[in-house]
């Protein structure tokens, strides 16, 4: 079984420490976060969990911070005009002790299962190596989108059936040379 701590953002099972999908990127060059910020990811932290209250009917407007109103409006549009139904928020997924992550949603659209990572900067080729990351620890892929929200618009993408092979073999890659480089470069 595995365990999430949130304080300390750390997976185990059984003992072990299993790596995160966001820490195998990063620490493979995929991601820099020399530019993240405090108040961006209490900002990012707070949507989310706007956005989780809303999908579950439970969100009062008036705790929403000025900075993700907007924002979260747009989220609104984008599942309302793009009619999907999300299921399930924040859940944890792990492809045994080589990686695990937190899916934002597990949704259907078009009535299809789907997972949805949600997104506010700017896209990076990383945003689809994390989703295919995720998506690889299902049975069976299912469809991937990463749901863009900025204050004025949102934009989805969904990555196609070719470019989700393509990926996949990227991430398998990337995986294999994170755990490579742990075991062999101290």
């Amino acid at each position: 079984m595995i365990h999430f701590d949130a304080i300390e953002h750390k997976f185990t099972m059984g003992g072990t420490t299993i790596p995160s999908v966001t820490q195998i990127l990063k620490s493979e060059g995929w991601i820099d976060d020399r530019w993240y910020t405090e108040d961006g990811r209490k900002r990012g932290t707070n949507f989310h969990l706007a956005t989780e209250w809303l999908d579950k009917g439970i969100l009062d407007w008036t705790t929403v911070d000025g900075d993700n109103l907007p924002r979260l409006g747009q989220y609104e549009n984008a599942i309302r005009e793009l009619d999907i139904k999300m299921l399930k928020a924040e859940v944890i997924v792990h492809k045994g002790k080589l990686w695990a992550g937190i899916v934002d949603r597990f949704a259907k659209f078009q009535g299809e299962p789907t997972l949805i990572e949600l997104k506010s900067g700017q896209s990076a080729i990383a945003d689809k190596l994390q989703i295919i990351g995720y998506g690889c620890t299902q049975k069976v892929m299912p469809r991937l989108m990463l749901l863009y929200i900025k204050p004025t618009r949102y934009k989805m993408v969904l990555l196609g059936k070719a470019e989700i092979l393509e990926l996949a073999r990227v991430w398998n890659e990337t995986v294999h040379l994170y755990h490579w480089r742990k075991k062999w470069i101290k």
